[in-house]
């Protein structure tokens, strides 16, 4: 299965997230609050796993809205999210990784060990704690490769994900 969201997707929010683009002009002559430079994070590999788990999330729930807007249409938005809480709940997260797993590069099985033994502060309310481990690490695999540029691995990891928890 491919994709929804491709390289060319990916490129331009990390064009759009790696500039701070030009100085906007006050209205009405007030003092304009600076614009934030972008800090440079470093290697991926020595980010925590949680910060990689925490940008993942963000990375899979665009892609999951993405694909739910592209497959089911014009439907009301209480209707599109139902749908894709089938997808980023943690259960089915946990599902999707354990069928990856054979698949991981050791440099991914390294970020997702890493993801699963990080300690979290959050409870979990909807999920067994051993699928809400394997959940964040799944997160972090998806920022890191993100933030790594991997696009076309990320999307490959994406597709298969989604096809791993729904089939059809």
């Amino acid at each position: 299965m491919e994709a929804i969201i491709g390289m060319n997707s990916w490129s331009w929010l990390r064009r759009i997230l790696g500039k701070a683009g030009p100085e906007p002009e006050a209205a009405g002559g007030g003092a304009v609050p600076p614009v934030p430079v972008p800090v440079e994070l470093g290697a991926p590999e020595s980010l925590p796993p949680l910060a990689l788990a925490y940008l993942g999330d963000a990375v899979y729930e665009l892609y999951v809205r993405d694909r739910v807007l592209r497959i089911t249409g014009r439907r009301r938005p209480g209707q599109m999210h139902r749908t894709a809480t089938g997808y980023v709940r943690a259960k089915a997260q946990s599902d999707a990784l354990r069928a990856l797993l054979p698949e991981l590069l050791d440099v991914e099985a390294d970020v997702v060990r890493r993801g699963r033994n990080a300690k979290t502060v959050h409870t979990r309310k909807h999920a067994e704690p051993a699928d809400y481990a394997l959940a964040t690490a799944f997160e972090a695999l998806i920022g890191f490769l993100y933030l790594s540029g991997q696009d076309e691995r990320l999307a490959y990891i994406l597709g298969r994900a989604v096809q791993i928890i729904d089939p059809t």
